[in-house]
């Protein structure tokens, strides 16, 4: 249940937000999808998704905010499979760093998927050759040299 739950999460959310999309072990199979973000996101998103039961037919979203990223990643390093999110939003380093320890579900993506996502950005969120995150928008990070006149 909780795959199928999780699968269904991430198909629902997906391309409304930036950031990462990450799959935490869900907890206990319930309709409802718990989605953990910092306060600058969780401002954004909560007034649009807590509560709504049409982004996924069958199940409601509840968003937790948490008063910044530490306090949320603390958060889930505490956090049990009965107690934790079933979806997190965070950077992409937390893609690793959760496959390497255990707190994160691959995802399979369909052919379509890969096809729409950029190899480089899939490969940044996965660990070994699964994927563990889902890009959810552009890093506009870059590295410029200056060229002296």
């Amino acid at each position: 249940m909780k795959n199928i739950k999780r699968g269904i999460a991430a198909a629902a959310l997906v391309g409304l937000s930036g950031g990462l999309l990450l799959a935490a072990p869900a907890h206990a199979a319930t309709t409802t999808i718990e989605v953990w973000m910092d306060d600058q996101r969780g401002a954004q998103l909560s007034p649009v998704w807590d509560g709504s039961t049409t982004i996924a037919s069958g199940y409601t979203i509840h968003i937790t905010t948490f008063p910044g990223r530490d306090a949320m990643l603390t958060a889930w390093q505490d956090a049990t499979a009965d107690g934790g999110p079933d979806i997190i939003f965070d950077a992409a380093s937390t893609a690793t760093a959760a496959a390497k320890n255990g707190k994160a579900l691959p995802y399979t993506l369909t052919a379509t998927n890969k096809a729409e996502l950029p190899a480089g950005a899939l490969k940044a969120f996965s660990y070994q050759g699964v994927q563990y995150g889902i890009p959810m928008d552009v890093d506009t990070t870059t590295i410029l040299e200056h060229q002296v006149r």
